[in-house]
């Protein structure tokens, strides 16, 4: 299951409704930065929506999987970026409707993270970064870090 998807989909009721003008999130982070997230090398990066989130084009996201890290594993770690716009004033509403939030200092404009994702506001765009690993935590916020510069 995708963790995070609640705090998407309710900043995705509040976003305005074209990607087109969105920044590519594959573009936001490198795979070498991917990689020392997922704790292995990137063996896949798509921008392809899952058929459950096709419905809409309100945001991007970018996918990278990682190689297996073991013989017992078919598949590595995942990493996901989701980016739309938001507003400050959409971004608290959502921050506020998502159970567990806690609040992030010192990242981007406003950030807060759930035990699922960490969701960050800058630049007038709303990132949700998804680590599946371990400590994923300290991972998400070193990625967030280098996603808004290149925003």
């Amino acid at each position: 299951m995708i963790r995070g998807l609640g705090v998407v989909t309710m900043v995705l009721a509040l976003a305005p409704s074209a990607s087109a003008s969105l920044p590519n999130p594959c573009m936001l982070l490198t795979n070498a930065e991917a990689a020392e997230a997922l704790g292995s090398r990137v063996q896949n990066r798509t921008t392809q929506l899952q058929p459950t989130m096709q419905e809409t084009t309100r945001f991007r996201m970018c996918t990278w999987t990682g190689a297996p890290i073991s013989s017992y594993r078919s598949s590595g770690n995942t990493l996901r970026l989701i980016i739309l716009p938001s507003t400050r004033s959409q971004f608290l509403k959502a921050a506020k409707q998502s159970p567990g939030a806690v609040r992030v200092q010192n990242l981007g404009d406003t950030a807060h993270a759930t035990s699922q994702s960490l969701n960050l506001l800058a630049r007038g765009y709303s990132l949700s970064i998804w680590l599946s690993s371990v400590d994923a935590r300290q991972a998400e916020r070193v990625l967030a870090r280098a996603a808004v510069k290149r925003l």
